[in-house]
């Protein structure tokens, strides 16, 4: 059963909707570059509402410990790496970590391979942009690394395109944040509920 994980969530009542639908996840953005990033503040009020309802993520790019440690002591559950981290930022990380790959030709899928941790997510690559552009991901690549390892796909999804992706790849998860949005960081609720009947229709 592939699992849904709405990212870029900035408000308590986008939070608040994810977990009534009974998404599996939601991701909150701490890099300074995102027109979705969550301050320190808001992501503990979104924690403090629904945290013990959904699993909450903490998405960075490039983070140092103690930025990792700051993000980790808003009771998130899990990290999402998504920038050019070593393997080594894994070691001694404050919570569960995964890497974020961002797909572009051989070398990146067997990044996304070879990656640590229990499971990796594969996005779209748009230069300078770590994430959340709204560009489809090559799922020819995609494919290679869901047959392989637990995936959490994102990269261009949609309510319009979710099932496709779903029914092609059959992945472990699949990520959304700009794909449900009626302002970058508000999500726009019709079309989560969209969005999460199409994935679990093809699921």
């Amino acid at each position: 059963m592939t699992a849904i994980k709405i990212c870029g969530i900035t408000r308590i009542e986008d939070a608040e909707l994810c977990a009534a639908l009974g998404v599996e996840r939601i991701g909150l953005n701490f890099w300074a570059g995102s027109p979705r990033r969550c301050s320190l503040d808001a992501a503990r009020a979104i924690v403090d509402r629904v945290g013990t309802r959904i699993e909450v993520v903490a998405v960075t790019v490039d983070a140092s410990p103690s930025e990792l440690e700051a993000i980790a002591s808003v009771g998130a559950h899990a990290l999402q790496l998504h920038g050019d981290e070593p393997d080594e930022a894994f070691t001694g990380a404050p919570l569960r970590a995964y890497k974020a790959v961002r797909l572009a030709g051989e070398t990146s899928a067997l990044r996304a391979l070879r990656a640590p941790g229990d499971e990796v997510l594969v996005d779209a690559f748009v230069p300078g942009v770590p994430g959340g552009s709204g560009a489809a991901i090559d799922l020819e690549l995609a494919a290679r690394v869901v047959r392989a390892r637990r995936t959490w796909v994102a990269g261009g999804l949609t309510p319009e395109s979710v099932a496709h992706v779903v029914v092609t790849l059959a992945p472990y998860g699949v990520d959304v944040a700009s794909g449900v949005e009626r302002a970058a960081g508000i999500k726009d609720g019709a079309r989560v509920r969209a969005f999460v009947n199409a994935a679990r229709a093809a699921r």
